[in-house]
């Protein structure tokens, strides 16, 4: 657990924050971002995410990603386990392609504003044995709001797609893709 609630955590260039398999982090009001105010840091982690994990009013900015982790914050493994919880964050202001990268994982993200990725994804999801809920999140400035890829499926509900260049939900469609329940967007 992070110590104290509404402070800064601040990150060095080239570092990310990284919660393996039966770790947590349960964060209210922290803004996570660069240290010196001109070097980026890299992503947050979530590897076989704990449904104990909740990233709650966070401000995660100022990051860049890498060529293997082109996003803000990642979350993989875990198939259908829940997974973390990220409700009510800002998540933009960053050279990273992507918001939330979900690769076969079950989170909840839901109620976020994630923005500006204009050559990538607010939230991109791939992998067949993982089911985000995915709700509420107000996603403006990218390339593409949500984009769902080999199979993955979940729900995504009540998302507001707003100056996306391209789709707000990009289904690759493939024979392999799950039916994709996205109602009332």
């Amino acid at each position: 657990m992070l110590p104290v609630p509404y402070a800064p955590v601040e990150m060095t260039d080239d570092k990310f924050f990284w919660l393996r398999a039966g770790s947590f982090i349960d964060a209210l009001d922290v803004t996570f971002t660069w240290a010196d105010g001109a070097s980026e840091w890299r992503f947050i982690q979530f590897t076989d995410g704990d449904s104990r994990s909740r990233l709650e009013n966070c401000t995660i900015e100022h990051a860049k990603g890498t060529s293997s982790v082109p996003a803000m914050v990642y979350i993989t493994g875990g198939g259908a386990d829940p997974g973390p919880a990220i409700t009510g964050c800002n998540i933009g202001n960053g050279t990273a392609s992507e918001g939330i990268r979900i690769i076969t994982a079950s989170p909840q993200i839901l109620n976020n504003t994630i923005f500006g990725f204009s050559t990538g994804y607010g939230i991109y999801v791939n992998g067949s044995s993982g089911s985000p809920l995915v709700s509420g999140n107000a996603l403006s400035g990218n390339y593409h709001g949500i984009g769902i890829f080999s199979g993955a499926s979940g729900l995504y509900r009540t998302n507001l797609f707003q100056d996306n260049s391209h789709y707000g939900i990009y289904n690759t469609g493939t024979s392999s893709s799950k039916i994709t329940q996205a109602e009332n967007n």
